[in-house]
């Protein structure tokens, strides 16, 4: 738990995560310029590994240099000597012990007030975010005085703050390493001291390797199993770090231990032989001549500097339009590393095949776009639901930014960005996992087509069977690279893909099954409104597929408390009856909230969570609140409201809107058109007035065109039938 001192710094903090993306860009960038930079440099031809010299190599003057690799191997033991300095406030074991007594101060009060146990659970996890178990909660509760959890909660938490409490999932690797071998630094500080002194790694208490238990057991050794149990449960859930690394403090004493380590020089006297004339050149001898003649190379500054500005305009572009428009790919921190590194990959593939795959089939010409595998994460960026035209952004600006790499032609640049771009329109109407091989093999037999066209542009160029055979294996290779990364990337960025979104439409998802039973009325109405969210969301541009399983799961929360919902049961047996309109509503509230954790536990995606938890907003439950106006006059309304967020998408605005038709439109008897038409509109301009749809993206067009699909759903689904006459006996009698 973070000391006052340390939550006051973090909030004059600026935004962490904008330093991280443009940390992360920044190394983008600098690899970029550090890949061109061969380009512009003309070196003078030196001898190099394993080649024969015809003359004698002779030092013409005193030389001395650096010995770097030596002088690496010593400042890397420098590094291995340093402790790691962590700062250890001594609020952190205060601001413990006052959360202990706040939590048994609050049991105290609710217990007089007589509050039950499920709403002291749930007040309690929202007041003190400390995630514990329901039950463990009851028992500390119930046997609050027999046992006295409260001193020895207090007890306990000194017992382990005496020593350094750490998380190594807090700590790099690197450190670990060197607390282990150095133990640490503490600097230990309240308002009137501070002091220093090293801590051995045995004497820390490593959160991952600490067996609370048996030290519990040991402590109170009269304590039933039980008891013992639940004292660790809630040890193990409260505690946290009462160490902070100290990063500048630790670099900073780093480099004070390298200070002291001297340079190590070679001193080379005039006349001396390098190589004699006919010896083959060795590595240690190569390495020398390089140090020697390091100043040989001759650098085009003008020419590096205007690229590296071209480069530089390109990212900014870029940075503008994810920026600007606030796309998920900025505002989701996870697809905005996924995306920064397929173009630092992007840019290593190139770097290593200049250097390597270019020269590998002598006079055989290999066009840069065989080995610029754009179309390939132009694909993975469509299938895990980057929108169309942020697609086409993204591949012109790496096709630009390639081909100013590898100083490619016009005519190359413009068919990688082709192809890619026809790529990741093809990828949007993929529905099968065969679709991906099959946009491999065109992509394949374009770069042919593309190739043999170079034949007519370049005479110069030897393009033979070799360079055919790589175009088409470049296809193929970038369409299996898809199939076997796709479901880690959908894993790792938990999006919602086709092929995710289809098997969560499958109605034989245990998922659904389990609603189908369980709760079949809240089951019918979600796949009903499903198919009407599909429709709607076909119609104004949106993904279709994504919008019909976000209908199918919004309502999953229905699942912890079906018979609470009326379309489960009927109105007789209403079991808000006799129910306080507070607790009614807290218990539809809930839905919500039980959504959100089904669908983390069954690993939905983030997409179809957002539905789940924006799908009603901040919308007012009206029922509930006029029923407890009834009681109470000075009722809080805000008890009435859900917690929200409002629909952020869409796909989440349309669901709210059509679920509050659809559940208002089950009021109606025998309505005329006029009226359906009536309930439609106010419903929506209702959620506009009350700024519902501000954050959804939704334009007016968009709500006309719902309007009507919606009006066309509901007037159907009170269609009148016809009525069959009734036919006498009599008559049915004469005339047989």
């Amino acid at each position: 738990m973070k000391s006052l001192k340390y939550k006051k710094y973090y909030a004059k903090t600026p935004n962490i995560e904008l330093f991280y993306r443009i940390f992360i860009v920044f190394i983008a960038y600098i690899l970029t310029i550090v890949t061109i930079i061969p380009s512009h440099i003309q070196r003078i031809d030196l001898p190099v590994v394993g080649e024969t010299v015809d003359e004698p190599l002779i030092v013409k003057k005193n030389t001395r240099y650096k010995n770097d690799a030596e002088m690496e191997k010593r400042i890397e033991y420098a590094k291995l000597q340093t402790s790691p300095i962590f700062n250890m406030p001594s609020l952190a074991l205060e601001n413990a012990e006052r959360t202990i007594k706040n939590i048994f101060s609050f049991i105290r009060i609710s217990q007089d007030e007589k509050i039950n146990i499920d709403d002291m659970y749930y007040d309690f996890i929202n007041r003190f975010n400390i995630s514990i178990n329901k039950n463990v909660f009851s028992s500390i509760v119930l046997d609050r005085d027999n046992i006295d959890y409260e001193s020895k909660f207090l007890y306990l938490v000194n017992y382990f703050y005496e020593k350094p409490v750490l998380s190594r999932s807090n700590i790099t690797d690197e450190i670990y390493e060197l607390i282990k071998n150095n133990g640490i630094l503490i600097n230990k500080y309240d308002n009137y001291l501070e002091e220093y002194y090293i801590i051995k790694k045995d004497d820390i208490f490593f959160l991952e390797d600490l067996k609370i238990k048996p030290i519990i057991k040991s402590e109170f050794e009269n304590l039933s199993k039980t008891n013992i149990n639940i004292l660790t449960t809630f040890i193990k859930t409260f505690l946290s770090d009462n160490i902070f690394y100290n990063a500048n403090a630790t670099l900073s004493l780093s480099k004070d231990l390298m200070k002291n380590v001297d340079p190590v020089y070679i001193n080379l006297k005039k006349g001396y032989t390098i190589l004699e004339a006919g010896e083959k050149v060795t590595e240690s001898k190569a390495n020398l001549i390089l140090h020697i003649y390091s100043d040989t190379s001759v650098y085009s500054i003008i020419k590096l500097i205007s690229n590296a500005l071209l480069i530089l305009s390109i990212f900014t572009f870029l940075a503008f339009i994810l920026v600007y428009n606030k796309l998920d790919i900025y505002t989701d921190i996870k697809k905005y590393t996924f995306v920064v590194f397929e173009y630092i990959i992007i840019i290593l593939i190139l770097n290593f095949a200049i250097n390597n795959w270019v020269y590998l089939l002598n006079n055989t010409y290999i066009p840069f776009y065989i080995y610029t595998f754009i179309p390939m994460f132009s694909i993975i960026n469509v299938l895990l639901g980057t929108r169309k035209e942020v697609s086409i952004a993204l591949t012109t600006s790496l096709c630009l930014l390639t081909g100013n790499i590898t100083s490619a032609s016009i005519s190359e640049t413009f068919i990688l960005f082709v192809v890619s771009v026809l790529a990741s329109v093809f990828a949007k109407n993929i529905n099968k996992r065969s679709g991906i091989l099959l946009i491999g093999v065109l992509i394949g037999f374009s770069y042919i087509l593309a190739s043999i066209l170079n034949i007519a542009n370049y005479t110069n160029v030897n393009i033979t069977h070799a360079t055919l055979i790589l175009s088409f294996l470049s296809g193929i290779a970038q369409s299996l690279t898809i199939m076997i990364f796709l479901p880690a990337f959908e894993y790792l960025l938990n999006t919602a893909t086709i092929f995710k979104l289809q098997e969560l439409a499958d109605l034989n998802n245990p998922l659904l099954r389990e609603l189908q039973k369980k709760a079949p009325g809240t089951y019918h109405h979600s796949l009903n409104l499903g198919a009407l969210v599909e429709t709607i969301a076909r119609d104004i541009g949106e993904n279709p597929k994504l919008a019909c399983v976000s209908g199918y799961y919004h309502d999953i929360g229905k699942l912890e408390n079906p018979l609470f919902f009326i379309e489960n049961t009927n109105i007789n047996e209403n079991r808000h009856n006799g129910l306080k309109p507070t607790l009614s509503t807290s218990i539809i509230k809930s839905h919500v909230k039980s959504g959100v954790e089904i669908a983390k536990k069954h690993k939905l995606p983030k997409e179809v969570i957002n539905a789940i938890k924006e799908h009603h907003g901040t919308s007012f439950i009206r029922y509930f609140y006029s029923k407890a106006l009834e009681e109470n006059p000075n009722v809080d309304k805000a008890i009435f409201v859900y917690p929200g967020p409002k629909p952020q998408s869409k796909i989440t605005a349309i669901i709210m809107l059509i679920d509050s038709i659809e559940a208002a439109s089950r009021t109606l008897i025998q309505p005329k058109r006029e009226d359906i038409e009536d309930l439609i509109k106010s419903i929506i301009n209702d959620k506009i007035v009350t700024g519902e749809l501000n954050d959804s993206g939704l334009t007016l067009k968009d709500i006309d065109k719902i309007e009507k699909l919606t009006f066309k759903h509901v007037i159907t689904s009170f269609h009148e039938r016809i009525k069959y006459p009734k036919i006498e006996e009599k008559k049915v009698t004469k005339n047989n």
